[in-house]
């Protein structure tokens, strides 16, 4: 299965690079620290709110727009799983997108928001050439996808391992071979294209996109 993978891996590499022609957005930066240390995905949300001239900021997204849920027997596809100012965990993208949605129908703007089952690194191309930058899930410290070990969630009939480096940035620039970020943990940064699709596509193509 290895092999696998790392054939996957080079193949989008070199499909994407010669696919997606360089371009870049500017988006205003926020960090969720040290008020959010667990709201990535909402201040993520703020940056792109921001981007399209209606600023929110992090903390209204978490009281007013966000579903939250208690740790332990809350599914991160319903609901954020914990409290994003302190002891928290994350959502995935249909939490974020009901979110945004909720948000942008409050201001009275008619943006699109999509969260599809899977956005391939080709789609996010085609919509940061568009001007729009996307919500992506990756891992805070640039490492493999890893469970937190001795940590199971009963969630119905099902057991559910969470994730323990889950992050959620703003993808707003793609160059050849490189990818920029505005990371609400880490800074506005440039990543390699082959390190930020390798945990792209481990932490399962998840995406929000809004568009116009």
């Amino acid at each position: 299965m290895k092999w696998l993978f790392r054939f996957l891996l080079v193949f989008l590499l070199v499909a994407t690079g010669l696919a997606l022609r360089p371009a870049s957005v500017e988006v205003p930066y926020e960090s969720q620290l040290p008020g959010m240390p667990n709201g990535c995905e909402a201040v993520s949300l703020s940056m792109v709110s921001a981007y399209y001239m209606v600023p929110v900021g992090g903390p209204t997204i978490i009281d007013n727009y966000l579903d939250k849920g208690p740790i332990g027997t809350t599914d991160p596809h319903d609901a954020y799983v914990g409290d994003p100012y302190g002891n928290g965990y994350y959502a995935y993208p249909a939490v974020i997108a009901r979110a945004a949605e909720r948000h942008f129908t409050a201001q009275q703007m008619p943006l699109k928001v999509k969260a599809p089952r899977f956005t391939d690194p080709w789609r996010l191309g085609f919509h940061l050439q568009r001007g729009e930058p996307v919500l992506v899930w990756i891992t805070v410290d640039d490492k493999i996808p890893r469970k937190q070990p001795g940590t199971v969630w009963q969630l119905g009939e099902e057991i559910y391992q969470p994730y323990e480096n889950l992050h959620v940035a703003v993808l707003d620039g793609i160059s050849w071979g490189t990818v920029h970020l505005s990371d609400p943990q880490n800074g506005q940064r440039d990543m390699p294209l082959w390190l930020f699709l390798r945990n792209y596509l481990l932490m399962g193509m998840r995406a929000v996109i809004i568009a116009q």
